[in-house]
């Protein structure tokens, strides 16, 4: 199978990607876009509860680091920030 052109940015690859119903490639390595990751954290804490006099764990807003190519590590918020990724 031949190679298609890749849009000039993540965002484009994405949405020409889409129009040619085909799956995303990746614009700095040029590799079919399998798989995105991204690091997250969440920020635990514990709040005492005096009904059953134990700490009771909760979790707070934390935050995420940009979204990358598993393939070549290339980081871009496109890669999630757009239509395509779901939550």
């Amino acid at each position: 199978m031949k190679k298609p052109t890749l849009g000039e940015t993540q965002e484009e690859e994405f949405d020409k990607a889409h129009k040619e119903k085909r799956q995303p490639y990746c614009i700095s390595c040029e590799q079919p876009l399998d798989r995105i990751q991204e690091t997250q954290e969440v920020d635990l804490f514990w709040d005492w509860d005096a009904k059953t006099r134990k700490y009771i764990k909760g979790e707070g807003d934390g935050c995420s680091n940009k979204p990358y190519c598993a393939k070549c590590e290339t980081k871009d918020w496109d890669f999630t920030n757009n239509g395509y990724v779901e939550y």
